[in-house]
């Protein structure tokens, strides 16, 4: 779906409930080619962690073109995988008479400056800071003759990079359907390429605020995606509380005497269900078991003996 926000600002009555639309109408992975360097938007920050942590929404955004040391909002919210942009291969000429532009070569980030001054351009580039996530390549469209009077010549630098990561989160969730959010943003950022190694200053964790964990590898995320599982079958033995989401690939069992709590969402691949034996019990305290998969979860299985009273002893107990 493509919801319009704005033509040149974003204001919070209309982002808002084209976010919370999005979202509560199945929405999976959501783009944000737009930003702001010194403004945000409290109810908008609210709904962002909202589809990330209840809708389990992937969200991404552009972390802006100012050439500077600060990404922007609400590409720098936490819950938001922020992407910058790097050159391509073939950008290696670095002017065009048609716009007055230079690309800068110095490294793999993606820079232009105005050459002679043009009256209608200023410097851009890909922001960096500690808050970018990822890069991906930007397709900027001032090599082609007139770009400047055709319409895609607006939609450039992060905000076409944002829009290219978003495509290969789609990728990966036609792969394995089955996947959390949190688990995609783990695939994109463990098979990113370490671009620019000799000027990226990548720390001990791979990460570089020029390039965030790398530039998107979409053929080695899809391979990820489709190994991807999740937590496997558990037996459930002593009092436990599910609080954090999480995804399951096998089946829960919670034997006799043990109580299993959950009071967050507990995500349950396709075929897969929650045994409950006799003796033991489940309690769902404010929280949800529903599935990311495109086949249905089996259920809650609730064991007991009919030749026996009903008593925790020789039933098992569901509480909701």
């Amino acid at each position: 779906m493509t919801l319009k926000v704005g033509n040149e600002a974003v204001t919070s009555d209309v982002a808002v409930p084209a976010l919370v639309y999005a979202m509560r109408n199945g929405a999976r992975i959501i783009n944000l080619s737009w930003g702001a360097q010194y403004i945000e938007i409290e109810s908008f920050n609210d709904e962002l962690d909202n589809a990330y942590e209840n809708f389990n929404c992937l969200i991404f955004a552009s972390a802006g073109n100012e050439d500077t040391a600060q990404i922007a909002w609400p590409a720098r919210h936490h819950k938001v995988i922020s992407i910058g942009a790097t050159k391509l291969n073939c950008e290696l000429d670095n002017f065009n008479p048609a716009t007055g532009l230079a690309v800068i070569e110095d490294r793999a980030r993606w820079r232009i400056f105005p050459v002679g001054n043009p009256e209608y351009f200023v410097q851009r580039g890909s922001n960096y800071a500690n808050e970018l996530d990822l890069v991906t390549p930007m397709y900027h469209y001032f090599c082609a003759p007139n770009s400047y009077e055709d319409y895609i010549h607006n939609f450039v630098g992060t905000s076409g990079a944002s829009a290219f990561a978003s495509g290969v989160a789609a990728l990966i969730l036609s792969a394995n359907p089955c996947l959390l959010n949190y688990e995609v943003v783990e695939i994109l950022k463990s098979t990113a390429d370490k671009i620019d190694t000799e000027n990226g200053n990548y720390d001990i964790n791979g990460h570089s605020i020029y390039y965030g964990y790398g530039r998107i590898n979409a053929y080695q995320a899809v391979l990820a995606a489709l190994d991807k599982l999740g937590e496997p079958a558990e037996t459930i033995t002593t009092n436990t509380t599910f609080d954090t989401r999480r995804r399951y690939s096998g089946n829960i069992t919670i034997e006799d005497g043990a109580t299993l709590t959950i009071t967050s969402i507990l995500y349950m691949d396709a075929d897969k269900k929650v045994i409950v034996k006799p003796g033991g019990k489940l309690i769902i305290d404010g929280g949800t078991i529903t599935t990311a998969c495109l086949e249905p979860w089996q259920g809650i299985e609730v064991q007991g003996n009919p030749h026996q009273a009903q008593l925790p002893a020789y039933q098992g107990i569901v509480q909701v």
